[in-house]
């Protein structure tokens, strides 16, 4: 359980991050509060909304993209972008690399993870 405020709207709004996210409005009647109170109470945290709801997607979009099952176009469709290149233009300033750039990395780490125990690779080197 969070121990915070803006630590119980994150829970509150993780589960929401596929299939969209309920307005600002809706999460603070959710958290027993007002929207006035919910923006007062991020920003006493150094905090706001967006910030919030953006830090959500990109840790949804980190562990989507590293499983690998998805495209990227189906990361961003979940995300409630409309326009992938939105979702890539976001991914890319959070990241610094794009989102296709990102899991290509996480593909390449893991292969080489995999190869110092594996008997082809011990025989080659």
């Amino acid at each position: 359980p969070a121990t915070d405020f803006q630590g119980s709207l994150r829970q509150l709004l993780q589960p929401w991050l596929t299939g969209g996210l309920p307005s600002q409005e809706t999460a603070a009647e959710m958290l027993g509060t007002t929207p006035r109170t919910l923006r007062r109470r991020l920003a006493e945290d150094g905090a706001s909304w967006h910030a919030v709801v953006n830090d959500l997607k990109f840790g949804k979009a980190v562990a989507r993209l590293q499983e690998g099952r998805s495209s990227v176009r189906e990361v961003a469709e979940e995300l409630g972008y409309s326009v992938p290149a939105h979702f890539s233009r976001f991914f890319h300033h959070r990241a610094g690399v794009p989102p296709s750039a990102y899991r290509e990395e996480v593909e390449r780490a893991r292969e080489l993870a995999r190869r110092p125990g594996d008997p082809a690779f011990a025989r080659r080197a």
